[in-house]
Formats: structure tokens, sequence, C-alpha cells
């Protein structure tokens, strides 16, 4: 057993070591090649916002709020700034399957779950292809693990923290706001009005700090076309609309150069491994009725 082990321990490592170093080397645009140069331009002189006509390939479609995250990283040359980018994400990896150990540690062996987590992550393809293309999916992971670790403890402060949590998370993608919502849902309105107010001063900081009615200016003309961005790529695109896309198991999937496609098995065997998954997790919660801790985070 503690062959097998060490033997899958030391692959995930290779893999996560070479997804890194390709991360770091490649010249190819990225997507943090977006993440860098739109908020340059838009905390520049210039005050624009050139969402899509600045990187057709690569559009930036996040709320503005969400360049307050990338700000730190332009003052810095781009490749010294990708390797920053790189080598943070790999880090968060390694935290937050701390952090998962810690979640568990009631019910389950820290070690074990420590390195299960970082065994399955390693071995994901959407962990490999977030990390070598720069994206911001790991950054989402740590905060929304983090905001489950804090969300049970009972001190009020925790719970805010929560909710700041998942507020940082929803300036860039639309899923640890449904979380805000599972909280309003569990009835926990500490961290959902906390999450909620830290996401309005998120917008009133965006406002203040690059010019003035760029959030109406992204409703107006960037928020129509976010539902273009996705080309139903099942090798790139890991967005939710990409993923409605690809279990459609008639209609081919057309993309924006005229290719159709029809779902592959790589896709097949995630969605199969969705339901498996949620099917478990229901089993454990309506039919064993497993109480207490361990019931939230299975519903979580």
């Amino acid at each position: 057993i503690c062959t097998v082990v060490l033997i899958v321990c030391s692959f995930s490592s290779f893999i996560l070591a070479k997804t890194y170093i390709w991360a770091v080397a490649k010249t190819a645009i990225s997507d943090f090649y977006t993440y860098y140069y739109i908020p340059k331009m838009v905390f520049s002189e210039f005050k624009v916002f050139p969402y899509q006509n600045f990187s057709p390939l690569y559009p930036y479609f996040f709320p503005p709020a969400s360049l307050i995250i990338f700000r730190p990283f332009i003052y810095f040359p781009y490749f010294l700034a990708k390797a920053l980018w790189a080598s943070l994400n790999l880090i968060l990896i390694f935290i937050t399957c701390f952090i998962i150990s810690r979640i568990f540690k009631k019910h389950l062996n820290t070690y074990f779950v420590f390195l299960t987590s970082l065994i399955l992550l390693s071995l994901s393809h959407p962990l490999q292809f977030t990390l070598s293309d720069g994206q911001f999916n790991i950054f989402l992971l740590f905060f929304i693990v983090l905001a489950f670790f804090f969300s049970q403890k009972k001190e009020i402060f925790y719970k805010v923290f929560t909710g700041l949590l998942l507020a940082m998370g929803s300036i860039t993608k639309i899923s640890p706001f449904l979380l805000l919502l599972y909280f309003l849902y569990k009835k926990n309105l500490k961290v959902f009005v906390s999450g909620l107010i830290a996401v309005l001063l998120f917008l009133l900081v965006s406002e203040v700090v690059t010019f003035k009615n760029i959030n109406a200016y992204y409703l107006k003309n960037v928020i129509k076309d976010v539902s273009a961005q996705t080309m139903g790529d099942g090798v790139t695109d890991q967005s939710v609309n990409s993923f409605i896309k690809k279990i459609d198991f008639i209609k081919p999937v057309v993309t924006e150069i005229g290719r159709s496609t029809h779902i592959g098995r790589p896709q097949i065997y995630s969605f199969i491994n969705y339901l498996v998954v949620l099917f478990i997790l229901t089993y454990f919660i309506k039919v064993k009725k497993v109480q207490g801790e361990f019931t939230n985070i299975l519903e979580y």
C-alpha cells in the first residue's frame, strides 16, 4: 500500500511540476495575458475598458470590480507577473488541500484527506489547464473552500469573513454568489447579508479606483456578450455555458469557426462522474440521514 501511495504521489507531483513549468515558460497568449493588460489599460490615463477589442481570443468578461484583484500584478513586467501568478496558484493548491483536510478532521484522517485531495486535484484536467493557462479558477476554489471552513465556526467574525470571501469570488464568477443563496436557504443571514454588502462595496470601490460609470458601461456593453464567450471546445473551455453545451447528446456544438463537434468521451465520463457523486451525496443526506456538521459539508 505504501509503495502504491508513493508512486501515485510521485506521479501527481510530476504532473503539477510539469504544469507549473509550462505555465511559467509558455510564450503563447493565455488568460493571464488578458488579466494583466486589461487592468493595465483601465488604470492608465486612458481610462478605457476594452473588454473584447483588445484580445478577441481571450475577451475580458469579468465585472469591473475584479480588476481590483489583478491590479497588484500590473506593476511588474509581464513575464515576472505571470511567474508570480503561477507560483501563487501552485501554493494555493496546497493550501486548499490543507484546508480541506482541516474541514474533515473530525471524521477522517487529516493526512489521508490532504493526500487524496492533492492527488485528485493534480490529476484533474480542469486544474491542469487552469494552472497552465493562468486562469482564475484556483483562486476561486481557494475562496470557496476557505469560506466553508470559516462558516463552520460560530463567532460572528467568521460568518462575516465567510461572506467576504464569497463576495471576492462573486466579482469574477457567478458560482460563489449562488453559494450565498445557499446560506440564505440555510437561514444563515449573517453570511448572506455580509456577502451581499461586500459585493456592493466592491462595486462602489471599482467606481472610485477606475472611472465613473464603469459598472453601467459593463452592464450596457459587456454583459450581453457573456453568453458568446464560450466556443463549446471540450478541451479549453471550462465555463458553465460550455458544460451545458457539451451535455447535449443530440445536437452538434457549432463553434465560432463553423466547426461542428459532438460530445466526446471525456465529457461523457465527466457527466457520469457528476451524476455518481450527486447520487452518493443524496444517499448520505436523505437515506442515511447523517446529522450534524457532516450533513452541512455534504450539502455544501
